[in-house]
């Protein structure tokens, strides 16, 4: 009984109390595991019941308010939370407010703590005839989605092969069946019917020319960063810098080398990066470059060439 006359609020901090009583503005609340979040989202749906609060939703108007996870062990854990805090609530309440939190722990089944799938299904069941659905349609399970979807791709690309329709062969060929299920299923996936239009009415040129565009301004600065701070470059610079080869073509590559890696990670301009990763995949090798007899320490030219090749896979 101790726990439950205390006052719960003289506990929260300065930023909880802030997340739980704003009101009139969005707020968005970011925390690592365990530190609260599920607690204060408790208290903040509590908070809207608040029978000192004029402003506050009444007991019969639970559904008013929605709270809605990802996951239906979220969901779950957020209800049991909710309804031992009003529990709580009506062990600390006076006469007059029994009654009140007495309303709120019996209403608390049908109230709108849910996932994202259940809420809008419930909410499209509700609608049924204005949304075109049949009311007795359920949510996939995600295990059924993939399958269906599988299905689906393997289905569609299998009958266009059939076809012999030029561009599922021509594509089929350069990255075989499987590989092209995959990107159609990436497609699927992650682009939206608005983009999937937008991105169709732009001729073959135009597309292109926004690919190579894409590929300069933020794969290629992606790849130089990846190069610049893999363990292999760390290691060719370890390497050559402790050594110097007596093999003219070997030096040569050990020079540029050391100065293109060296320099990668400070150079902004993508087709000057573009160019550089060029240079340095050439340069990483050992190949017609002598052998480890060129080599003051024969360890070395081993070394050099095992993180030459990963570097060059970078």
């Amino acid at each position: 009984m101790t726990n439950a006359s205390a006052n719960p609020a003289a506990s929260w901090t300065s930023q909880q109390r802030q997340a739980i009583e704003t009101r009139q503005v969005s707020v968005s609340l970011s925390a690592g595991a365990g530190c609260g979040k599920t607690f204060v989202l408790t208290r903040r749906y509590l908070a809207y019941f608040n029978p000192h609060d004029p402003h506050a939703l009444q007991h019969d108007n639970l559904h008013h308010l929605v709270a809605i996870t990802f996951t239906e062990r979220a969901a779950r854990e957020m209800r049991d939370r909710i309804r031992r805090a009003c529990y709580d609530e009506l062990l600390r309440a006076d006469a007059a407010a029994a009654g009140y939190w007495s309303e709120i722990v019996r209403g608390l089944d049908s109230a709108r703590i849910s996932t994202i799938h259940s809420f809008c299904a419930a909410l499209l069941r509700s609608h049924a005839v204005e949304a075109g659905l049949d009311p007795q349609f359920e949510v996939l399970e995600q295990a059924q989605t993939e399958t269906l979807l599988s299905e689906a791709i393997d289905d569609e690309l299998r009958r266009l092969v059939a076809q012999r329709d030029v561009a599922t062969v021509e594509l089929a060929t350069r990255y075989d069946l499987h590989a092209l299920q995959d990107l159609v299923r990436t497609l699927v996936v992650e682009a939206r019917d608005d983009e999937l239009d937008a991105w169709l009415q732009i001729d073959l040129p135009e597309q292109v020319a926004r690919w190579h565009a894409l590929f300069e301004q933020r794969v290629v600065p992606a790849i130089a960063r990846s190069v610049a701070q893999s363990p292999a470059a760390a290691m060719v610079l370890r390497v050559l810098g402790e050594n110097v080869p007596d093999h003219p073509q070997m030096r040569a590559r050990r020079d540029v080398l050391l100065e293109k890696l060296s320099a990668l990670a400070s150079i902004d301009e993508p087709q000057l990066l573009s160019a550089e990763l060029h240079v340095i995949r050439d340069h990483a090798r050992v190949q017609g470059g002598g052998t480890a007899r060129n080599w003051e320490n024969p360890a070395a030219y081993g070394e050099l060439k095992d993180a030459a090749t990963e570097l060059r896979k970078a």
